[in-house]
């Protein structure tokens, strides 16, 4: 063990280009120690290995709303997944299944968040490839992407040549999301691919998760295509948002997994209560702040609106003012229809990004 640590700490101070002498510098910086305790390996061991993920919990970070289950990690909201770091080279596989329709997954290597790989699979099972990589420390984020209405996914397995260290840090942020398709992304990737199919969607590039890109925070998105906040009784979202598992019974675990920021981007689906009941639905919009205010006593709560719809938005900053909680915000965010189905394009989601970072970055951060 003492000349895997030697080599481990010769390694990383070259990386963070520190004196190779000064061990005081890896006991301050090196925030990752080895997950296999075997004697026979080394920094530099690139024999390929197979893990069931469930086997190596002190290796895995999970991200978003991400549980375990028996024998795998289930993935159902936007933003699930998990990361896991160490010495690799060549090849990481992610051995998983999908339900329903499909699923797209990011693979972010080194927190590159901005040019993450991207992978999108239909309700099948397999191994896939999700990255290659070039030998050396890395880190190994799979962001789950795609709303659970349309693919939900078990993760069993990893395949990677090298060592795996103990689970990376938490990061310092936590972020949950709760939205409609414009948070699902739903029609971002039209008219330009598909003209008039609203069905292509993608979650990594909304307002919701590039809001919490700009801040490098975990975040956690329970959104759902046509979701009301009371107009739609088939889809409103408090019937299943606050779940571990979409469509299943059972809370989240709120008190362990508390958020700093709560966003919702809700409205847009009630436009026959905008226009019949605007008062029922300004009450039904406060007994939601609530419930998220019990769940996450001491967050920034923040309702946006304006994406599609913009009628009447009193509505909804009347029912954050009429909360009386210093914490709760209301934000109008710029209109874009220009996307398949009159949602927001690629350049609406961000143009919403910049106003929501801007926003955060004055009054909560």
């Amino acid at each position: 063990k003492a000349t895997i640590i030697s080599n481990a700490i010769i390694n990383y101070l070259s990386i963070v280009n520190q004196n190779k002498n000064d061990i005081s510098v890896f006991t301050q910086r090196m925030p990752m120690q080895f997950y296999y305790g075997n004697d026979n390996y080394t920094l530099n061991d690139y024999s390929e290995k197979t893990n069931n993920l469930v086997d190596i919990k002190e290796a895995v970070l999970l991200n978003g709303r991400t549980y375990w289950n028996e024998t795998t990690l289930g993935a159902d909201w936007i933003g699930s997944g998990f990361t896991v770091s160490g010495n690799f080279s060549g090849d990481f596989k992610v051995k998983l299944s999908v339900t329903r329709e499909s699923a797209n997954i990011y693979a972010i290597v080194d927190n590159n968040r901005y040019n993450p790989n991207n992978i999108i699979l239909d309700s099948s099972s397999g191994t896939f490839t999700i990255c290659n990589l070039t030998p050396g420390v890395h880190t190994i984020q799979l962001f789950k992407a795609t709303e659970p209405s349309y693919g939900t996914m078990t993760i069993e397995s990893i395949t990677f040549n090298g060592i795996l260290y103990r689970a990376p840090a938490e990061k310092p942020l936590k972020i949950q999301v709760y939205g409609d398709s414009i948070t699902s992304g739903s029609g971002i990737l039209t008219p330009e691919q598909e003209p008039n199919d609203f069905i292509r969607r993608d979650g990594y590039k909304t307002y919701a998760n590039k809001t919490a890109m700009a801040f490098n925070a975990d975040v956690s998105i329970m959104s759902r295509s046509g979701a009301s906040v009371m107009s739609l009784p088939s889809n409103l979202i408090q019937d299943f948002c606050y779940n571990t598992k979409y469509g299943v019974e059972g809370e989240w675990d709120y008190a362990n997994n508390q958020a700093d920021i709560v966003i919702i981007g809700l409205g847009t689906n009630d436009i026959d209560a905008i226009r019949n009941n605007p008062d029922g639905l300004k009450e039904a919009s406060k007994q939601m702040l609530a419930k998220l205010r019990a769940y996450n006593p001491n967050a920034h709560i923040i309702w946006v609106y304006g994406m599609m719809q913009t009628g009447k938005p009193e509505i909804f900053s009347g029912a954050v003012s009429e909360m009386n909680d210093d914490k709760m915000h209301y934000v109008f965010l710029p209109r874009n229809a220009d996307g398949g189905g009159g949602h927001p394009t690629n350049e609406g989601q961000r143009n919403a990004t910049s106003t929501l970072v801007e926003y955060i970055r004055e009054n909560i951060l």
